[in-house]
């Protein structure tokens, strides 16, 4: 009887001991989940807050940010990289790379169902995080899970930070693509006429260059409540240099590694067009800057339906968001799509 009762105790106490050691073992693999796993708020603190440019005054490398040696997606396209360089060559077609806000789901679902849809390969967005709200860094994420067609980096969603989104695109269209393609940056309020696609590239095929809006006599912005505000110690100069504007612009695949190296030894300044287009292509390396009417940015969005060859014979419209006029541009491109003029 005692020797069966010892018996029952020590079986006991071994249970226990195997419990105890399951349940420290479950939570020491919770505690180094935890600490390795990474989050937006440990990864966020990377760049920093943009909104007051005060880091720049510390860092502005560029290569900081981008780690050109490194791939610092969080999501990435699932498309290899063979099968979309095949793409475009059997498309004879432009890479499309739309930086567009985290929180702009709408506008990214337009674009799919519009215009985007059409092109092959399809377009890729360029996204950052919110700094903000959690939910909108979880539902991009699922996001690009389904479309597969988004790409998010590790850096603050601000205006002051587009010009690393571009950076990140110019980054993404090297490891993507051949370099003998085009690589069109696009904002997602900005209406894509697919039917030009082909002429436009005809257009320049020998002649490479950045071709969009071209912006010249412009000067920097020293007050602080403005948008494009631009102190001396980030820019001296008071003439900004011609540059493209940056809603839409194009620029040939053979300068695309180029104008990236040259960038990345480059100080930062967050005028995305004004850095990329002029200060880095033209000025520093004296690419041509070509003006193209189909690039104009129009504000009236009431003349656009009102002109039927105004929209047919554009490559790109600025400020398109609401879905009605998208779709209705759209359907209306469809019907006929015959420009009425040279671009």
């Amino acid at each position: 009887m005692l020797i069966n009762l010892k018996y029952k105790f020590k079986k006991y106490f071994s249970q226990i001991k195997v419990q105890y050691f399951w349940i420290i073992y479950i939570l020491l693999i919770s505690i180094v989940t935890l600490l390795f796993l990474p989050s937006y708020s440990i990864q966020l603190e990377l760049y920093g807050k943009v909104t007051d440019r005060s880091h720049l005054l510390r860092v502005q490398n560029v290569s900081h940010y981008i780690n050109p040696h490194k791939n610092t997606f969080l999501t990435d396209v699932p498309q290899n990289y063979l099968s979309y360089a095949k793409l475009l060559q059997a498309y004879r077609s432009i890479a499309v790379f739309i930086c567009s806000n985290v929180k702009h789901r709408d506008r990214r679902r337009h674009i799919r169902t519009t215009w985007g849809r059409v092109l092959r390969p399809k377009p890729i967005f360029i996204l950052g995080l919110s700094t903000d709200n959690e939910v909108d860094n979880e539902m991009a994420l699922e996001e690009a899970h389904l479309y597969q067609d988004v790409i998010i980096e590790n850096f603050h969603e601000s205006y002051q930070n587009l010009t690393l989104k571009t950076l990140f695109a110019l980054k993404h269209f090297l490891r993507l693509t051949p370099n003998e393609t085009y690589f069109l940056k696009i904002d997602d309020d900005v209406f894509l006429n697919t039917y030009q696609l082909e002429h436009i590239m005809e257009k320049y095929q020998t002649t490479p260059g950045i071709i969009g809006h071209l912006e010249s006599q412009r000067y920097a912005h020293r007050d602080k409540e403005s948008k494009w505000f631009t102190p001396r110690w980030m820019l001296s100069k008071e003439a900004l240099p011609n540059f493209i504007n940056g809603p839409a612009y194009l620029i040939s695949g053979s300068l695309i590694k180029k104008i990236y190296e040259k960038a990345l030894e480059t100080p930062l300044i967050t005028l995305e067009d004004v850095f990329l287009t002029g200060l880095v292509s033209n000025e520093l390396l004296n690419i041509p800057l070509y003006n193209n009417i189909g690039f104009e940015d129009y504000y009236s969005i009431d003349s656009i339906f009102n002109r039927d060859c105004f929209y047919r014979s554009v490559f790109t419209i600025h400020r398109m968001t609401l879905m009605e006029q998208i779709y209705e541009l759209w359907d209306k491109l469809k019907e006929n799509h015959e420009p009425c003029w040279d671009i």
